[in-house]
Formats: C-alpha cells, sequence, structure tokens
C-alpha cells in the first residue's frame, strides 16, 4: 500500500487538471442526497438544510495495475493532498465557501474513478411567494459550480433526474413535495441546480391565527346588540379592534419584507381592521343619537325616520307613550289626521299605525343598529369567504 501511495503522488500536482489532454474537460458527476430541512426563514428568505454529495470524476494520474501493488484495487487520499473541484454555491445566503475539509477522504479504484463523498449544512437564498399563506408552497434552488473552472475545464453533471430522499426526516412546519435536478452551462461555467418544492403545514396558523381572527370579527359585530343603556359598547367595540390590530402585528412579523406580492392575509387583515374600526365609529356616533333629545327644533332626519318606520312597524309594537300624534283623552288611543303608515300586520289591540312623524331619536338609533348589524355580518362573511376561495384554491 505504501509503495502504491507513493507511486501515485510520486508526479502528483494538485494544481494540474487530472486529464491527459488539458484541452479536454473534466466530466464530474454530483449525485445529491437531502437529509433534512434544518431552518426555512420566510422573513429572511433563508434556506438552510443538511445534505450530502457524492462526487465522482476520472482521475488520469491514479491509475494502476493491481497485479503490481499486491492486488490492491481501492485506495484513500487526505482531500488537501489531491486535486477536486471547488464546489461553492451561487445563491449563497452569506458568504461564499467552497464544500470539503482537511479530514474528508478521496477514495480511487485502480481505473482512476474518484468518488468523494462530502455534506454540511447548506444555508441559501430563496425568493418566497406568500401569496395563499398560510396555503403556500415554496420552491427553492440550489445550485453549485466550479470555483476558477470554465465550463471547458470542468463540466458538472447530475446522476438523476430527481434528489435522494430515502434518508430524508420530514418534520417541523413544511412538508417536502417534489425535487428536481438540472444541468446548466452558461457563457462563463456549468453548474448543476437542484430544486425542492416544500408545502407548509397549515394547521398551526389556522387554530392559532385564522380562527381566532374570524371569531373576532363576528363578535365585533355583536357590538349592536348591546343595550344602549349598558355602557359598554364603546369599551367593547374597541377591545375588538385593538385585538385585530395585534394580530396583523404577528401576521406582518411573519412574512418576508422584500416579496414581491403581498398575502391575502394582509389584506383579509386590514379589511377586517378597516370594518373593526368603521364600527367602534358608528357606535359611538349612534350612542350620540340616542342620546339625542326630541324637540321642535332637533327633528329626526328624513331618511332615519324611513328606516326606523320601516324597521319598527315590521318587527316590533309602537306604545302609545311614544308617539306625538296621540291622544291622551280617550281610553283607546286615536291616531291624529296626519299621513299614516299602517304596519303590514297589528299582533294585539296594543299595537298601533306608526308614521314617520312619530319616530323619536331613539327608534332612529335602534334601526341604525340593525342595519349595521346587518351590513357588517354580510361584509363580514363575505371578507372570510373571499381569503379562503383566494388561498384554498392554491391547493387544489
Amino acid at each position: 500500500m505504501k509503495t502504491l501511495m507513493k507511486t501515485l503522488m510520486s508526479n502528483y500536482n494538485t494544481n494540474i487538471r487530472p486529464v491527459q489532454d488539458q484541452t479536454s474537460a473534466v466530466n464530474a458527476y454530483v449525485d445529491f442526497m437531502l437529509l433534512s430541512m434544518q431552518d426555512f426563514d420566510e422573513v429572511e428568505e433563508k434556506l438552510s438544510i443538511v445534505a450530502g454529495m457524492g462526487i465522482t470524476w476520472n482521475d488520469a494520474n491514479m491509475v494502476w495495475d493491481p497485479s503490481l501493488f499486491d492486488n490492491i484495487t481501492k485506495v484513500f487520499f487526505s482531500y488537501k493532498d489531491v486535486w477536486v473541484p471547488d464546489l461553492v454555491l451561487s445563491n449563497p445566503y452569506d458568504a461564499i465557501s467552497s464544500f470539503g475539509e482537511d479530514w474528508q477522504r478521496i477514495a480511487y479504484t485502480n481505473d482512476g474513478t474518484a468518488l468523494w463523498q462530502t455534506g454540511n449544512v447548506m444555508h441559501t437564498k430563496c425568493s418566497v411567494d406568500v401569496r395563499f399563506y398560510p396555503f403556500d408552497s415554496q420552491t427553492c434552488t440550489i445550485s453549485l459550480y466550479p470555483w476558477g473552472y470554465r465550463y471547458t475545464e470542468v463540466m458538472l453533471h447530475t446522476v438523476s433526474d430527481r434528489i435522494q430522499t430515502s434518508q430524508y426526516s420530514d418534520g417541523g412546519s413544511w412538508e417536502l413535495l417534489s425535487t428536481s435536478t438540472k444541468s446548466f452551462v452558461n457563457f462563463v461555467w456549468s453548474s448543476v441546480e437542484f430544486t425542492l418544492t416544500f408545502k407548509r403545514k397549515p394547521t398551526y396558523v389556522i387554530v392559532n391565527v385564522i380562527l381566532p381572527i374570524v371569531f373576532l370579527g363576528l363578535l365585533n359585530v355583536l357590538v349592536f346588540v348591546i343595550p344602549q343603556e349598558s355602557g359598554e359598547r364603546v369599551s367593547y367595540a374597541i377591545t375588538v379592534l385593538l385585538a385585530v390590530s395585534v394580530f396583523l402585528t404577528i401576521i406582518g412579523d411573519n412574512l418576508p419584507k422584500t416579496s414581491e406580492t403581498m398575502a391575502f392575509m394582509s389584506y383579509f387583515l386590514v379589511f377586517d381592521l378597516a370594518f373593526s374600526a368603521l364600527i367602534t365609529l358608528l357606535t359611538v356616533l349612534n350612542l350620540k343619537l340616542y342620546h339625542n333629545q326630541d324637540n321642535a327644533n332637533n327633528k329626526v332626519p328624513i331618511v332615519l325616520r324611513s328606516i326606523a318606520k320601516l324597521l319598527k312597524c315590521c318587527d316590533s309594537k309602537v306604545k302609545p307613550s311614544d308617539m306625538d300624534a296621540v291622544s291622551k283623552d280617550d281610553e283607546k288611543p286615536k291616531i291624529s289626521k296626519k299621513i299614516l303608515v299602517q304596519c303590514p300586520s297589528v299582533p294585539d289591540e296594543n299595537s298601533v299605525v306608526c308614521s314617520e312623524e312619530s319616530i323619536t331619536w331613539k327608534h332612529a338609533s335602534e334601526g341604525v343598529d340593525k342595519v349595521s348589524f346587518l351590513t357588517f355580518m354580510f361584509l363580514k362573511l363575505v371578507n372570510i369567504a373571499w381569503f379562503f376561495t383566494a388561498t384554498v384554491s392554491n391547493t387544489a
């Protein structure tokens, strides 16, 4: 063994490409094996994986006749003592560095075939598309090329059209969907590209973010059901508004700042925040209506009177004390000679006919509550349906 190694290294030069004809390229074949995903930071657009590679090429200076050396067909040399293609990432996240360590060994067979098994944690830059968050999938490409060599000097090839994943351990918040490989040549160098497609596991986001937001949005509409006299309306509306703002901040901190497209969830939260702000504003203004004083110089606007009349006649009783057209001299109330609009149905003898002139500020406030409840409930449901339709359709 010592004689063989001494013979092979006697005239070996690590600075000379291992081919007899220096005008020919060294063909290196890369077999990529994915072991695990260490981290995927969407905010920093950084992918960290643990991977191994088997790189083979033919070294014309490492050929011998086994019969002359005790039938030895395989030897190992230190990484720093022989020629190896210096491979680097073309899309690194931080500093550019080559693969390989001094403790690694290169295996040679007697026909000159070299096998370099290396591996490390790779940190690469990966553009993120979060439009369909949290039902999104991301595709990242890891590109390798030989540093310092043109494609006419070192040519890289892939062994198969897919990455080896037999040893891959799935876990965390991402699921591996597919892989692919490709050899690529440009005007300067050759490279190999390994493409990984991951799909996010959305359960955590659904349970801890989306469902609370949906419930908060629907609960916010219930502010119009709280009695005006309770005095809790404004505090209730402001509390929900602050809760939606907190969720908007949480989502913003977990999405990339440099994404070309915004997540549909961001629009969903902005709409929800706008609805909550409008509900809070409308709650304050409606309290002003409810506590307004009824007098000849402060009449209810005709629009509010029309809304209140329509809603009040259809589902409630009008008390005689609330109507300015009722005569108190008789045992039973009488309606004045003003133009009256009769209710569609009269539940009992205590119900009376209502008119726009009999609507008070309290009646107007109650009408605004009912219209606001129905309107915002409809808008909330439309917003929720739009979000799920726009995002879940990506998984089809």
